[in-house]
This record gives C-alpha cells, sequence and structure tokens, in this order.
C-alpha cells in the first residue's frame, strides 16, 4: 500500500480542500498531535474549524467517557484551552459494546459544527482499535460518518484495513502516515493520568436527591420496566429470607434487587409464583458510585456525575454533580464505570 504521506503536505491538502477530517490510529500514535498541527495552521489560515474530541478514554476537551465539540474562530497554540461548545455522554472508555452511541454522538457534534459554518471538521476519533470487531466498527464508522479525509496513523500495518474500502472512492482522501512522537505509559501512569481526568473535570461535586417520577432512565433496565406488585415481592423476600428492595420484569426477565444469595430450589420456587424462567438477582449496591450523564427533555446533555444512592422505599435516586441544580434534569444516562474515588 504505497500511500504514505509526509505530515505538511497532508495538512497543506486538508487546509486548501477543506471538509470533514477523521483521524485513526491506535492509542499513543499521535492522533491528537496531528490534530493540533491541522487546527494550528486552519487557525493561522484563519478557517472557522471544529474539533470533535472522541478519544473517549482520555478527555482533552471534557472528561473522559464523552465526545465534546469546540468551535476555534481565532489563532491558537494548544488544545488543553479549547472550551466545550456542546457535548455527549458515552459512559465508557472504550468502544465495545457503545459503537452506535459513539457514532451518534459524532455525528451531532458535526451536525452541530456545520450549523456554525465550521469549514473544517477535525474529529480525533478513539484509538481503542485491539478487539475482535474493530474492523466492522470501524468501516462502520466511516460509512456513516462520511468524511471527506481519513488520514490513518500507524507504527506498523495495524491500521491499514481502515483505508483499503475507500482507496477507489472519489469523494475520500486517504492519507497513511507513519507515527512520530509516540507516546508510551505504564499501566500505572495511564490510570493516574485517568484518575486525575476525571478529578479535575469533576471538581466542585456537590450532592442532590431527585424523584425518580422526574426523570427517566436510559442505558439501564432499572424503572423501564413493570414494577412488580407489593404481594409478589413480598412472596419473594419470604422465598429469599431477605428484604427485596425492588423489583421489576424487563425484557421478559426478572429483575430483583437483594442482597440475597439464590439457589436453585429457590429460584424454582419464584418461577412457579411469578411465570418467569429468567431471574436476575442483584445486589442494591450496584449502582453506587456508577458514572452518569444528566440530560434535559431534549437528550442536551447538562453536566456529570455519580450515584451515591437509591433510595427505593422513597423513590429517590442521590447524586454527586458539579451542577448546580437539577431541577432542568428529565434523563439520567448510566455509564459503565464506577468511580468510587472521585
Amino acid at each position: 500500500m504505497n500511500i504514505v504521506r509526509e505530515y505538511p503536505s497532508t495538512i497543506k491538502e486538508i487546509i486548501a480542500k477543506k471538509g470533514v477530517v477523521s483521524v485513526q490510529g491506535d492509542r499513543g500514535v499521535g492522533k491528537t498531535k496531528f490534530c493540533k498541527e491541522l487546527l494550528i495552521s486552519a487557525s493561522q489560515n484563519k478557517i472557522k474549524t471544529a474539533y470533535i474530541d472522541a478519544e473517549i478514554a482520555r478527555g482533552i476537551i471534557e472528561a473522559p467517557g464523552t465526545v465534546s465539540l469546540a468551535i476555534i474562530d481565532k489563532e491558537i497554540t494548544t488544545l488543553r484551552d479549547l472550551k466545550r461548545k456542546d457535548w455527549s455522554f458515552i459512559g465508557a472508555l472504550n468502544p465495545i459494546g457503545h459503537g452506535i452511541n459513539l457514532i451518534y454522538s459524532v455525528q451531532k457534534m458535526i451536525n452541530k459544527a456545520k450549523s456554525e459554518s465550521c469549514e473544517i471538521i477535525v474529529i480525533d476519533t478513539c484509538g481503542f482499535i485491539d478487539y475482535k470487531d474493530v474492523v466492522i466498527f470501524k468501516q462502520n464508522e466511516l460509512e456513516i460518518l462520511s468524511p471527506n479525509f481519513i488520514v490513518a496513523i500507524q507504527r506498523s500495518h495495524e491500521i491499514e484495513f481502515l483505508i483499503c474500502p475507500f482507496l477507489r472512492r472519489s469523494d475520500v482522501v486517504c492519507c497513511l502516515l507513519e507515527a512520530k512522537g509516540l507516546s508510551s505509559y505504564s499501566k500505572e501512569i495511564e490510570e493516574a493520568n485517568l484518575k486525575a481526568d476525571f478529578t479535575t473535570k469533576l471538581l466542585g461535586m456537590e450532592t442532590h436527591i431527585i424523584p425518580i417520577s422526574q426523570v427517566s432512565f436510559t442505558n439501564t433496565w432499572l424503572y423501564n420496566g413493570r414494577e412488580l406488585k407489593w404481594q409478589y415481592k413480598n412472596a419473594v423476600s419470604k422465598i429469599l429470607g431477605s428484604e427485596v428492595f425492588h423489583a421489576e420484569v424487563a425484557c421478559k426477565t426478572l429483575f430483583i434487587f437483594s442482597r440475597a444469595d439464590i439457589d436453585e430450589k429457590k429460584k424454582t420456587q419464584i418461577s412457579e409464583i411469578l411465570k418467569s424462567d429468567q431471574i436476575v438477582i442483584q445486589n442494591p449496591d450496584i449502582f453506587h458510585s456508577l458514572y452518569i450523564g444528566l440530560e434535559d427533555e431534549l437528550g442536551n446533555l447538562l453536566g456529570l456525575g455519580i450515584i451515591e444512592n437509591i433510595l427505593f422505599d422513597k423513590k429517590q435516586i442521590v447524586i454527586k454533580s458539579n451542577i448546580l441544580t437539577v431541577s432542568p434534569v428529565k434523563n439520567i444516562k448510566f455509564g459503565f464505570i464506577s468511580l468510587p474515588t472521585i
């Protein structure tokens, strides 16, 4: 595959033609560094540009686990000073199982950037490429987002698969760059940096109590099913020999919040009463310290936080967040990581 170009010539061509740029590559190959060089050059040429931070494992503009947009209409020297224009909550640090949400969020940021008349839109993509279905996810991502430029950066030959389907397309410019200035961190340093990023972005969190009746929940089965009537809940409590804090049927599965251990005999007894073969027992502490996004009635992200407690008896959820008031919050989007030390 002989389409390797130099960094300056690639940036020069993007500046001349403009459009949506998807920067692809593994973690630590220099994607963000390339984005920085491109954005600085665009700002020096007085081109209104958008930067989409979709590297959810890190977070340049906002906390990890989010996709963020910044608009650049004046000369810049660093990305750390960029201010968020819009953002979306993913709640995970890699795309496995969250690809649809990630692609949708990036597309939402592209649409916002276009509405702001940005001539160049630069996507700093998620660099998690070492998993089984990465080829399908990445190629679908590019098909859906339809960038004008695909800039693939690699150490050896690990990213060439991305651009193969697009080489004969006249509407896409494919650039393959050799990585330079590689970043290499130990697992301990990566974890320390991640904790520092979360701590910085989630400063000033205060405790808020939200009535369950005020909000809906997404990315979870909780309070999306049919709640079990109290008579049945009491019957299940007797079988388990332990309090049932909450129970509901969703997706043909009975979810039960209890600290009890369930054996086959108890499971059979519950199944006979409730006519359900799919039974899941969850500890009521399972959601404690879970990372969450707080959205308004239109699905716009208002802020981030963590769950402190769910008061099932009072039908309340206790959260910590850095937003000033929870009155506009109409949906709580559950994440997939816990932040007990934040």
